[in-house]
C-alpha cells in the first residue's frame, strides 16, 4: 500500500486517542496520588486526634452559597453549631462541625439541615468530638476519612477510560494503512 502524502484516517484517530490516552493515565495518577493523600490527612487525624465529648450549646441552619458547574450559585442549607468541651480541666467553645469540605454537610432545603439538627445535635446533647492534643482549640464533632472504595471507584473509572482509549488507539495504528503512512514517514 502506498502512501500519497494525505495521513490515513486510522494513523490520525490512532494518534489522537493515544494522546488522550496517555494524558487520560497521567491525570489518573495524580487524581489517585491526591486522593490518596487526602485520605492519609484524615487517616492521621484520627490517630492524632483526641477523642472527647462536647455538649451542644446552640443549634441552628445556616447558609452557604455553592457555585455549580452550569455557572449557577445556589443556596446550600447548613447546620450551625455552637458547642463546648473540657480538656486537661479548661473550657474551650467550638463551632467547626466537621474538618472534611462544608459541602459534605450542606442540604438543599432548610428542613433537611434541620432534621439532621434534630436527630444529631439537640441543644443539651452530648456528641463525640475530635480535639488536636497539643492545641485543643482545633477541634471538630466529625471527622470522616474518605473511603477506599470510593477512591478506588473513581481511579477505576479513569483506568478503564484509558484503557479503552489506548486499546483503539492500537487498534488504529496497527492498520495496513497507518502502518504503511509510519513506515514512509520512517
Amino acid at each position: 500500500m502506498s502512501f500519497n502524502g494525505e495521513m490515513p484516517a486510522a494513523l490520525i484517530n490512532g494518534s489522537v486517542a493515544l494522546m488522550i490516552g496517555v494524558l487520560l493515565a497521567l491525570i489518573d495518577v495524580f487524581m489517585l496520588r491526591a486522593l490518596l493523600r487526602h485520605r492519609a490527612k484524615f487517616t492521621r487525624i484520627m490517630r492524632t486526634y483526641q477523642r472527647g465529648e462536647a455538649r451542644i450549646t446552640e443549634a441552628g441552619v445556616g447558609t452557604i452559597q455553592v457555585e455549580y458547574d452550569d455557572g449557577e450559585t445556589r443556596t446550600q442549607y447548613t447546620p450551625t453549631l455552637r458547642y463546648q468541651y473540657v480538656v486537661n480541666g479548661e473550657r474551650y467553645t467550638g463551632e467547626r462541625l466537621t474538618f472534611n469540605h462544608a459541602l459534605d454537610w450542606s442540604y438543599r432545603t432548610a428542613e433537611q439541615a434541620a432534621a439532621v439538627i434534630e436527630s444529631r445535635f439537640r441543644v443539651g446533647s452530648m456528641v463525640p468530638l475530635f480535639y488536636h492534643p497539643r492545641d485543643p482549640q482545633q477541634a471538630a464533632l466529625i471527622v470522616r476519612v474518605p473511603s477506599l472504595a470510593g477512591i478506588g471507584v473513581v481511579a477505576a473509572t479513569f483506568a478503564l477510560v484509558t484503557v479503552a482509549l489506548l486499546a483503539f488507539a492500537a487498534a488504529q495504528l496497527t492498520t495496513p494503512e497507518a502502518a504503511a503512512a509510519i513506515a514512509t514517514l520512517m
